[in-house]
């Protein structure tokens, strides 16, 4: 093999300019989109998912299972759910939040839910939480949809914080099964 010089390799002066220009208007256009519009539209992670300010007071999403002992089990969404955590928020606030006539579909994932907490639960693992559960010899037959108020100026190390209140957005039983 010769140690000669290759004939052709590299780009033209002018495919070198074109990309210089390409690139300084990207940046130029970046660093509008970050110091004047106040958003992060760069296509690499820069870290602002975790760069915020949360206000102390919060709404969180939770659901109560009602076994048909009486027993009532009070967990977040993701615990109801068999998806990654954050996902679990989402659909259940699409299907629970929304104003309107959404009976049908929330009475048909309330049903979804009692099914899955009830069947076999699914393990902790990455961002799944693990499923809620029955006491032994009992089972789901119920639930409620509610979120809760928080004020995390309240909130003390290892301590559970309780809500400042709580609204009730569904509520469902089987068949057969005594309303609260």
């Amino acid at each position: 093999m010769s140690g000669g010089t290759q004939t052709g390799a590299g780009l033209s002066p002018k495919v070198k300019g074109a990309l210089v220009a390409l690139l300084t208007a990207f940046m130029l256009i970046q660093f509008f989109h970050t110091v004047a519009l106040r958003e992060s539209n760069w296509p690499f992670a820069d870290n602002a998912f975790f760069n915020y300010v949360a206000s102390w007071d919060q709404e969180v999403m939770r659901v109560v299972l009602h076994e048909d002992t009486g027993k009532k089990t009070e967990v977040y969404v993701w615990n109801a759910v068999p998806l990654d955590y954050w996902v679990a928020v989402d659909v259940m606030a699409r299907i629970y939040l929304p104003e309107g006539d959404l009976h049908d579909r929330q009475e048909r994932f309330a049903q979804l839910i009692l099914k899955w907490t009830n069947g076999e639960p699914w393990p902790e693992f990455d961002e799944f939480y693990p499923a809620a559960q029955p006491s032994p010899g009992a089972r789901f037959v119920g639930l409620d949809v509610t979120v809760d108020q928080l004020d995390y100026r309240k909130y003390r190390y290892g301590e559970p914080l309780p809500p400042e209140g709580t609204r009730l957005l569904y509520s469902y039983r089987e068949s057969g099964t005594p309303s609260p």
